[in-house]
């Protein structure tokens, strides 16, 4: 069960006060002020009290504050844009601190945490560092990072807190340089040379860009991965470290894993699979989205408002808080109004011509773990026109709706249920019930009046689980709307994607039959083109009686020397890879404003060329559609087996728990289209099409 909750703010008691002594020494116990204290019984029994705080923790009002966050909040001076300061008590920081009793206790790996930006994981990090080298004896830590930038980085906020300490608090350091921080002092031993003595206290500073293993052969009781979306070494850097956390079978020592939203590489996928591995690895979740601890919008001492940038009207920060006296609101996050602030930014920076602004902000305070983890990968695709249709259509859920197929049966004679042949599918809109490994979501739903209108594309898989990747299954249809001229039919002039399957149900088999029901659905004969470098789904499909709707080969991106002989299904080989790689580059500039699919857009920011096994599968699945589409030797047409092309909507209905029901209507005459009239309907999305029986010996039905 995971440790970190849904956030609800902490009511204070009266008298709740976290940081009694912070810049408030009494002058019995401040040597500082008058150096002969120290020898009185009011200094030691007071000190004896903070030292005692700081290592098991302090109650205050009922509220337990851990000894890691008493030392933090009142004996550690910030720097930043207010000057010295001591931090100030947020609901948030409270969370991580007892995470990490709760980590020590339990003998977990460490805590994973993707971050907004500015919200003081890094001061948190240092800060455990200096807490442990007091309280510790032997204490050995470690700050590494993939770029010489972030550890030399966090290596300054560390030094800025040891210069600040209280005279009590202060350290005695044998050795301080660029790699080691070492404490303790110096005494003479029998023959007159000089031995290091004392608490022993250690920190390693390391850049682990070349080199994964510099920190092998050593004990540590924490080490600090810092922003660890670029870390390129990352995973190699815990195995090789991870031993040295451990006493036998249990972790002792603990792994501190964060980065920033919007700053991570997509060379440094580490940090993701650890994130998706966590459960199984016993690594901690901690996100911290962009509404939680932004200032002002919590309550705290310097200022409780916020002002309108453009007007200057003063804005209540926290109106969500205003119920709780001063006293009970300590501390406590508006994260509804944090949030609304966020999202009013985005909508001010999409007017704007240039949405450099609105990415950059959306990258450093991301409101969910997916756009935290959302970042421009190694690829030439335009990000501009990526972003600026991702932010036009984040949070549109009604853009598409979420389908299941279920198989069309009848009985035989003989009393048997079986399938229908040929294959025919019944598409029904998804219910709160239904497993979401076998939901679709739909744009556009199909056109059985029309012939190689569509495209899918498969990027299949041939396990049912692996531990060396995360990805999922994808299939993509594709609608070449800008082949036809059916805009007032709600088709697009453009090619675009109308349907995605994006899941990994518990066996694989579920994710080919699904596959299969869809291009049945869609009607995607000798168009679904699959990955067959992964060919169990072709091999599914063959013997499923889903042999014609399998796309061939697609010679046009076969190498002049090629090998290949593969029947059905596409290859990204040395020489088609970059080929297909243009082409999709070409389809975002062209139609990428068209796509509805957030999912395809977030993948297609963080697609990275270079990584072979790739978890950007909906992008894969819409290149293999576009190499169909490029191979093709015919264009969309009028189907020549269909009856009128009226289509007749069926009305659904939602009852209390979230069923769609279907409404009965009264049936009606079928219509005749004559000679010289024109289909209507709406290829765009409506709850589920009907379409009449065919009147193929109707002598005046035309097409």
């Amino acid at each position: 069960m995971a440790f970190q909750k849904p956030y609800v703010p902490i009511a204070k008691k009266r008298g709740f006060n976290p940081a009694p002594v912070a810049g408030n020494i009494p002058i019995y116990a401040d040597s500082k002020v008058n150096s002969k204290v120290i020898v009185t019984a009011a200094y030691r029994e007071f000190w004896d009290e903070q030292f005692d705080r700081c290592l098991n923790g302090y109650t205050t009002a009922s509220l337990f504050i851990p000894g890691r966050y008493y030392f933090y909040l009142n004996f550690v001076v910030l720097q930043g844009l207010r000057g010295p300061t001591y931090p100030m008590y947020v609901d948030l920081d409270l969370e991580y601190y007892l995470l990490v009793e709760f980590v020590k206790k339990m003998h977990k790996m460490g805590i994973i945490a993707p971050k907004a930006r500015r919200k003081g994981l890094s001061e948190k990090g240092q800060n455990i560092l200096s807490h442990g080298i007091r309280f510790i004896e032997g204490y050995r830590g470690a700050i590494t990072a993939g770029l010489d930038t972030y550890q030399v980085g966090l290596r300054k906020k560390f030094d800025s807190a040891q210069a600040k300490f209280h005279d009590e608090l202060r350290l005695n350091v044998l050795k301080d340089n660029d790699k080691m921080y070492h404490i303790g002092y110096e005494r003479k031993d029998p023959i007159g040379g000089f031995v290091d003595d004392g608490y022993g206290g250690r920190l390693s500073f390391e850049t682990m860009y070349d080199d994964p293993k510099k920190l092998e052969g050593e004990y540590f009781h924490d080490v600090i991965c810092e922003e660890s979306g670029q870390y390129k070494l990352l995973g190699q850097v815990i195995e090789s470290i991870k031993p040295a956390l451990e006493f036998g079978s249990q972790m002792i020592g603990t792994f501190y894993i964060y980065g920033t939203g919007g700053n991570i590489l997509s060379t440094c996928k580490d940090f993701k699979e650890l994130w998706d591995a966590s459960d199984i690895l016993g690594l901690e979740r901690f996100w911290v989205p962009g509404d939680r601890m932004h200032y002002p919008f919590f309550g705290n001492k310097h200022d409780e408002f916020d002002y309108d940038e453009d007007t200057g009207t003063k804005i209540d920060a926290i109106p969500n808080l205003r119920h709780l006296k001063p006293h009970e609101r300590i501390g406590c996050e508006d994260i509804k109004a944090a949030k609304e602030d966020i999202l009013k930014k985005r909508i001010k920076y999409s007017k704007l011509p240039n949405k450099r602004k609105l990415k950059e902000h959306n990258q450093n305070y991301p409101l969910t773990i997916e756009e935290a983890f959302t970042s421009g990968g190694s690829n030439n695709f335009n990000d501009e026109k990526i972003y600026s249709r991702l932010f036009d259509i984040e949070g549109a859920f009604d853009n598409y709706k979420p389908y299941i197929l279920d198989w069309a049966y009848e009985t035989d004679r003989d009393g048997v249920k079986k399938r229908r042949t040929p294959l025919e599918v019944i598409a029904r809109p998804a219910k709160k019930g239904d497993p979401e490994s076998h939901v679709i979501y739909v744009y556009q739903e199909p056109r059985k009046d029309m012939t190689d209108l569509d495209v899918g594309g498969i990027d299949g898989y041939n396990q049912d689980q692996t531990q060396t990747s995360s990805s999922l299954g994808a299939m993509v249809v594709m609608r070449q709307g800008n082949k036809v001229n059916l805009e007032n039919e709600g088709i697009h002039r453009a090619e675009y994607p109308i349907c995605l399957y994006y899941q990994r149900p518990a066996r694989k088999e579920m994710f080919y039959e699904n596959c299969l029901k869809i291009s049945v659905w869609y009607g995607l004969k000798r168009n679904t083109m699959c990955n067959a470098e992964q060919d169990f789904v072709i091999d599914y499909y063959m013997k499923n009686e889903g042999r014609v709707y399998l796309s061939p080969r697609p010679k046009s991106y076969d190498s002049p020397k090629t090998q290949q002989v593969h029947k059905f299904g596409a290859k990204m080989t040395g020489y088609s890879k970059p080929l297909i790689l243009g082409v999709i580059q070409s389809w975002v500039e062209d139609y990428v404003m068209f796509c509805a699919f957030v999912l395809i857009l977030r993948d297609l920011l963080a697609y990275d060329e270079e990584y072979v096994g790739t978890d950007w599968d909906s992008v894969d699945a819409l290149a293999y559609a576009k190499m169909r589409i490029d191979d093709m030797k015919t264009k969309p047409r009028k189907s020549s087996d269909m009856s009128d092309g009226t289509y007749d909507s069926p009305k659904w209905k939602y009852d209390e728990n979230g069923n769609a029901i279907l409404i009965e209507k009264e049936p009606e005459a079928k219509k005749i289209i004559r000679h010289g009239e024109t289909l209507e309907g709406n290829g765009g999305w409506r709850p589920g099409y009907s379409y009449d029986e065919p009147e193929t010996d109707h002598p005046k039905k035309t097409l």
